[in-house]
Order: C-alpha cells, then structure tokens, then sequence
C-alpha cells in the first residue's frame, strides 16, 4: 500500500482577475490553468482539478485489494 506522502500534491487557487472574473492557478504558477465569469465557476472547476488529481492518483498506486491478493 502507498504511503499519503507519496501521492503527489497539487494546490488550486482562485482568485479574482480584475472586477468581472475569477482566474484558477495551479500551484505557485503566475499563468492561470482557466479563467470565469462567476467565482462559482471557479470555484467549481478547482474541485474538479484536485478531485480528478486526487482519483488519478489513487488509480496509479500499487495498492491492491485484499481479494486480490
């Protein structure tokens, strides 16, 4: 089983872009990855990111199930 540390870590920021939109960063990244209109978006597309990192992780583990074994 993989250790939590070994997982590879992401961190997605938003941040408002000016009075009308709001910009997703990975990281420490001075380029946003995507930009909205409505910080719900943003907001939305962020967990989306760390969501999808995070299954694409745990899909490249050597984990195996018990059954398996």
């Amino acid at each position: 089983m993989t250790s939590p540390q070994a997982i590879e870590e992401a961190v997605f920021r938003v941040r408002a872009a000016g009075t009308d939109h709001w910009a997703v960063y990975r990281d420490a990244a001075e380029e946003p990855v995507a930009s909205f209109g409505d910080k719900a978006s943003a907001l939305a597309y962020a967990l989306h990111l760390a969501h999808r990192r995070l299954t694409h992780s745990q899909a490249t583990t050597s984990w195996s199930s018990p059954h398996n074994a």
